[in-house]
């Protein structure tokens, strides 16, 4: 994928799949800015674009931490074995948190999130459709760890048990996540 702002975003098969789902193609249509381009008509953002640009924030990351640490001097502070299948394995369900994370918003975002079900919050129905959705079946398709781990970091009502899913969560919905830049 080019993104206007990380270059050639380089997205696997299932990745593929995943993102000609019909809930990752929804985001298209909403946008990351609520409704700022109605006073600010060249203020365009899609989720999509945000998904796709998380992505490759949280890719680049853990490619650093790789390439200045060394898989050995971190992936068994988290409880992993320092080996590149380890290492593939937190970068999928790294990457398919990044894309899948904003799913379940409303139509202008965080704007009209009022108007889904009482108590409901957007979080709640991202978990629902990768759950229910076709997407959640492309994910299965990876391997049954790899759709239990990323539902486990989309779900933020319970911390994740396991150190390297904290890491993971965190480097996309902590305070200097990929969710944020």
């Amino acid at each position: 994928i080019r993104d206007p702002i990380h270059g050639y975003v380089p997205i696997s098969a299932l990745e593929r799949r995943g993102l000609d789902s019909v809930e990752v193609q929804r985001l298209r249509r909403i946008s990351q800015l609520g409704l700022t381009e109605l006073v600010y008509p060249g203020a365009r953002h899609s989720r999509f674009e945000h998904a796709v640009g998380a992505l490759a924030v949280v890719t680049r990351l853990f490619e650093e931490l790789r390439g200045r640490l060394g898989l050995d001097a971190w992936l068994p502070a988290v409880g992993r074995a320092g080996t590149e299948a380890e290492f593939a394995h937190l970068v999928a369900v790294a990457r398919w948190t990044a894309l899948l994370h904003d799913l379940g918003h409303a139509p202008f975002s965080h704007v009209t999130e009022s108007l889904l079900a009482p108590g409901e919050q957007h979080e709640d129905r991202t978990l629902r459709l990768v759950e229910e959705g076709t997407v959640g079946a492309v994910l299965a398709d990876g391997g049954a760890q790899l759709r239990d781990d990323v539902r486990t970091c989309l779900d933020l009502s319970r911390t994740p048990g396991d150190p390297a899913l904290r890491l993971v969560r965190e480097a996309i919905a902590g305070p200097l996540g990929a969710d944020r830049m």
